[in-house]
């Protein structure tokens, strides 16, 4: 049939600055995604973006790992010197907030490892990685604070009714937070707060 009045009569010739049909637009990355993945990661296509920490995020590094069952053993070492790294095993009820000191891996070792109950507090503290955790807590799962830098939050879950599930304010400087999953929850994320100076986060 005859195309349409109007139409260009031959589609070839179509302008080619014209946006291509909406199944076709290309996704428009955000972030860290404006940089294309090497072409080495592309068929994963699981490339995850290194930490923004203007100077590396380690945490515990390669030191030998110690392992926790529950909420005494976390807490036990997280009071010894770093560098540390703790890999977490199973359900482990927290009782009230966990600090977290400069230097540390917490690494979940399985599915299975959860935090219910309390949440972690980097506060202040330096160089923390925080990595493959499930959080199921009363309140707020994780607070970086208190000028806390080198702090870098990723693959991990957020499951919470009430509150903020993940909260960096109060100074907190080159924190990353990448490749997690936020659900059931008021916020699920809060930056900055009225009293943080320009400058940081």
């Amino acid at each position: 049939s005859d195309p349409p009045v109007g139409a260009d009569a031959d589609p070839e010739e179509a302008d080619e600055s014209s946006p291509p049909p909406a199944d076709e637009q290309p996704e428009t990355p955000v972030g860290w995604a404006t940089e294309p993945a090497p072409a080495d990661d592309e068929e994963d296509g699981d490339t995850e973006p290194e930490p923004e920490d203007g100077g590396g995020v380690t945490g515990g590094g390669d030191t030998d790992p110690v392992t926790a069952t529950d909420a005494d053993e976390l807490t036990g070492y997280l009071e010894e010197d770093g560098p540390l790294v703790v890999e977490l095993e199973g359900a482990i009820a927290l009782d009230g907030d966990v600090q977290v000191p400069s230097d540390t891996t917490l690494v979940g070792s399985d599915e299975g490892a959860a935090l219910t109950g309390g949440g972690l507090v980097v506060d202040g503290a330096d160089n923390v990685v925080l990595t493959g955790l499930s959080f199921g807590p009363d309140d707020t799962a994780v607070a970086v604070r208190g000028g806390a830098s080198n702090v870098w939050v990723h693959r991990s879950t957020f499951t919470g009714d009430d509150g903020t599930l993940l909260e960096i304010a109060d100074g907190a400087d080159h924190v990353t937070v990448a490749w997690n999953r936020f659900s059931e929850a008021d916020s699920a994320l809060t930056i900055g707060g009225a009293d943080d100076e320009p400058g940081a986060l």
